[in-house]
Parts: structure tokens; C-alpha cells; sequence
């Protein structure tokens, strides 16, 4: 039985899934980024991990069969070791570094990796836009060869545009892929995707009107490190993919305006998810919509209330509104703001039935009496 807690209490969620439900999409997306982004929340992990490890030699067995589910391989070493455990490998490209000669150890390695992250480390020496980017991809999809029946998911972080020949080697390599994150400074060329059912792009361009994407359900856009630049999200070129998306999540630097248009091209949505200060509400969500559930990805909550009394702005125009997600540890406002403020969005989610989540499955119930402020609570 121990065993077992101690198995629920170790796994990261959503690490090794290849798709979730609308309502658990930022989490599984904020999972499913390359090792460079993820390291500060893998190293949380790691803390956790080091103390239940210091528990008794049963525990430590345990904990040290868990930790090695994820791992990281340089391209600089000439073997990579996959143990039998593994099954999330992030590996890191080093450019202009060959990674000629490297072998896999056991040969069947990748033969139980589920989700496969390839992130570019670059020297400051190579040119702009260095041919070894491609190379160094089509050589690390060599070296995993044959055994890659078992990966659902991919992340490719690069820092130059992502072309046809690199959208076609990932399409050849995962034709069955369930998930996908791609991390560029532009993206040009087709996929065609089949099974994909969930997507992640963020990229200065980019035009996905032409890939074939039948199942896809969940698209996020952008990144969490805010430019100071905005783009309109009216301006992409998403085609078709906007009426069959159940879930919409969107970082910077998309700025988007909710308007009758918005919700009438995104008919099947469910999950919205955008920064407070990005988004700009033109009218109420249509009564006959499916939108239910709202989140906010941004590091501020200054416009989701009136300054004067903290009564939400934009709760009340979602009319099926079931869930509210603030995935955040500490939510920061303005200096003038009070327990009012969330005092006000906590009662208007109580009054209206209205299920309110700071981080995965952490329910924001009222603070009990005598028990600190809102204040206190939040951050």
C-alpha cells in the first residue's frame, strides 16, 4: 500500500500523457515544455524527491526507481544510457556540435520512451541561421532509429526557423504522434498529423492553414516570457483547426479581442485560457456557446476587477462558466488592492456555482475565521 501512495505522491502529472481533457490543458501543456523551461519545476520535484529518499532503504528504492522516469542526455557524450525506467528522455543539442558518434545504451533504449524532448544549446560563435540545426535533428532522430513506436509526445526547441525539411523529419519519424510543442523563431512548411490531438506553437510566424490535423482538440500559442511586442491573434493563420479546437490557450504576446466573431469562428470551444492584460472583452460569450471554463495564464490579475470594489470584469460574461483557473502561486495586483478584490471573484464564483482553482486540483475555498486574509492567501 505504501508503495503505492509513495508512487502517486512521486509522479509529476500529466508527464508522460499524450493527451487530457479541456479542463487539465494548461497544466498538461506548462508539463510538456522542453527542459530548458521546465527545470525550475523539475527541481521542486527533486526536493521532494531527496527528503521522502531520507525516509528508510525501501523508500530510497522506490524514490530512486521513480527519478529515473525523466531524464536528460548531453549530444556531447558518446553513450547514451536510457535506463529500463526511462520513459521521458530530454535530450540537448549542442550547435555546431556533431553528435556523430553516438551509440544507445541499451540498443532497445527508446523502446519504452513515451515522450521525447530535442532542445538546441547553441554557441554564441555560429552564424544566424547554421545548416547544423537540421543536421543535428536528423542525426538525433537517427541515433533513437527504429525503436520510436512507443513516443506519443515531442518537443523541438530550436532558435532559428524551423523549415519544410524539419516538419517533414519529425512528421516521418512520429507519423502517430498525440502531442506536439515546437519552440522557433518562425515555422514554414505542412504537416500531417492524424492522430495529433494536442498542439503548442511559439513562433514570430507561422501559418498552420495547410496542416492536416483531423483530431486535433487543444492548441496553445506563445510563451510565458512576455515581449514588448504584441500581436493580434485575428492576424494568424490558423484555417480550418478553429471550429474543431475544444481548447484555446493562449500566452504572449497574442493579443485577442472576445468578440460575436471570435466565439461564432471558435464554435466548439470549451477551454479559454489568455493573459489579463492581453485580453479585451467586446461583449458577453453568446448564451448558446460551450464556453465553461476560463483561465488565466498571465502573471497579473489587474483587469479581471474593478479597482473600486474588486467585483470581476470578465467572470460574468461567460454565462455556462463551471471552472476558473488562476494557475498561479502568487498572484500580483496593484498596491490599492485589498481582500475586496478577492473576496468579490471568490463570491461571485460561490454565488454562481463556480468551481475556482489556484494550481492543479488546489480548490481556492475561504480562508477560515481568524485564519489570515485574502491577502495572506494569495500571495
Amino acid at each position: 500500500l505504501w508503495e503505492v501512495i509513495l508512487d502517486d505522491v512521486l509522479a509529476i502529472p500529466f508527464l508522460l500523457d499524450g493527451d487530457c481533457e479541456s479542463i487539465d490543458f494548461y497544466f498538461f501543456a506548462i508539463v510538456h515544455r522542453a527542459w530548458n523551461a521546465i527545470k525550475a519545476e523539475r527541481a521542486s520535484y527533486g526536493e521532494r524527491w531527496k527528503t521522502l529518499r531520507s525516509v528508510c532503504r525501501r523508500w530510497k528504492a522506490i524514490v530512486d526507481r521513480q527519478s529515473k522516469t525523466w531524464i536528460q542526455l548531453q549530444s556531447s557524450s558518446t553513450v547514451w544510457e536510457i535506463p529500463p525506467e526511462a520513459r521521458r528522455v530530454d535530450i540537448l543539442l549542442s550547435i555546431p556540435s556533431p553528435i556523430d558518434d553516438v551509440t544507445v545504451s541499451p540498443e532497445d533504449g527508446f523502446g519504452n520512451v513515451q515522450v521525447l524532448s530535442l532542445s538546441e544549446i547553441w554557441s554564441h560563435s555560429i552564424p544566424e541561421v547554421p545548416p547544423s540545426s537540421l543536421a543535428a535533428l536528423n542525426r538525433a532522430l537517427d541515433v533513437i532509429g527504429s525503436l520510436k513506436h512507443s513516443i506519443h509526445s515531442v518537443i523541438y526547441e530550436t532558435y532559428v526557423n524551423v523549415g519544410p525539411d524539419h516538419l517533414q523529419a519529425l512528421n516521418r519519424a512520429f507519423p502517430l504522434m498525440t502531442s506536439l510543442t515546437l519552440h522557433a523563431t518562425e515555422i514554414s512548411g505542412t504537416l500531417s498529423l492524424p492522430n495529433l490531438k494536442v498542439l503548442w506553437i511559439s513562433a514570430g510566424t507561422f501559418d498552420i492553414s495547410r496542416w492536416n490535423l483531423p483530431s486535433l482538440k487543444h492548441l496553445a500559442l506563445g510563451d510565458q516570457d512576455a515581449p514588448d511586442w504584441t500581436i493580434h491573434y485575428e492576424s494568424l493563420q490558423l484555417g480550418p483547426i478553429k471550429k474543431q479546437i475544444l481548447s484555446l490557450l493562449k500566452f504572449y504576446p497574442y493579443r485577442v479581442l472576445l468578440t460575436p466573431s471570435f466565439w461564432a469562428s471558435h464554435s466548439s470551444l470549451e477551454f479559454f485560457g489568455a493573459p489579463s492584460l492581453l485580453l479585451n472583452q467586446k461583449g458577453a460569450c453568446p448564451y448558446t456557446h460551450k464556453a465553461r471554463i476560463f483561465c488565466i495564464t498571465g502573471p497579473r490579475i489587474d483587469n479581471l476587477n474593478s479597482p473600486r470594489d474588486g467585483s470581476s470584469l470578465h467572470l460574468p460574461q461567460f454565462p455556462h462558466l463551471t471552472t476558473f483557473i488562476t494557475p498561479h502561486k502568487k498572484l500580483h495586483t496593484r498596491r490599492r488592492s485589498n481582500d475586496a478584490t478577492f473576496s468579490a471573484m471568490l463570491r461571485y464564483c460561490e454565488d454562481n456555482n463556480i468551481a475556482w482553482y489556484m494550481g492543479y486540483k488546489q480548490k481556492v475555498e475561504p480562508p477560515a475565521k481568524g485564519n489570515g486574509s485574502f491577502v495572506n492567501m494569495f500571495g
